[in-house]
């Protein structure tokens, strides 16, 4: 098990932990190459350091932002269920939207300020203005087409280094 507990919208990069108990595989370059090629997960010794390498899931992508992308969606979902809950009614008019778009943006925002949100890039959240909505999604009571855009801070895993040196 790792050695750490974490809030969920904000988890580590899963590369480079320490694992209660466990010591670390030795590979082969073949096997290490291979481990690369299929994003396996391993716990290897670095340098006298064991670790986790490197944290990715079998489509190549990293796992903290699965588990990121896995707390949104579910925070969101709670967002949203607790504006319709909490008010009487919410208006299909500009400000019913604001309020929609509000919610959602309160939940990217509490990941930014966890710091799962990069500070260099704007948050957008977007909906349609209540006359660009068809008909048949207001009578449905349907509000379509709210986005929103920002990007997930990541992680450096990996440091390349150039320099001169001169006498």
């Amino acid at each position: 098990a790792l050695a750490q507990t974490w809030d969920l919208g904000t988890a580590p990069t899963l590369a480079f932990k320490t694992l209660v108990g466990q010591s670390p595989d030795t590979f082969t370059d073949g096997q290490i190459a291979n481990v690369e090629a299929t994003h396996t997960g391993v716990y290897v010794d670095l340098r006298g350091v064991p670790v986790t390498w490197e944290g990715r899931a079998p489509d190549g992508t990293f796992l903290d932002y699965h588990i990121m992308v896995d707390w949104l969606r579910a925070r969101m979902n709670e967002a949203i269920l607790n504006l319709f809950v909490q008010n009487p009614r919410v208006p299909y008019t500009t400000d019913g939207i604001e309020l929609v778009k509000n919610a959602v943006f309160s939940v990217i925002d509490t990941l930014r300020r966890r710091g799962g949100v990069s500070p260099d890039f704007p948050i957008v959240v977007e909906a349609p203005a209540p006359s660009d909505v068809s008909a048949e999604d207001r009578a449905e009571r349907v509000l379509p087409d709210v986005t929103f855009d920002f990007v997930f801070v990541g992680a450096i895993h990996k440091v390349r280094v150039q320099g001169t040196i001169s006498l």
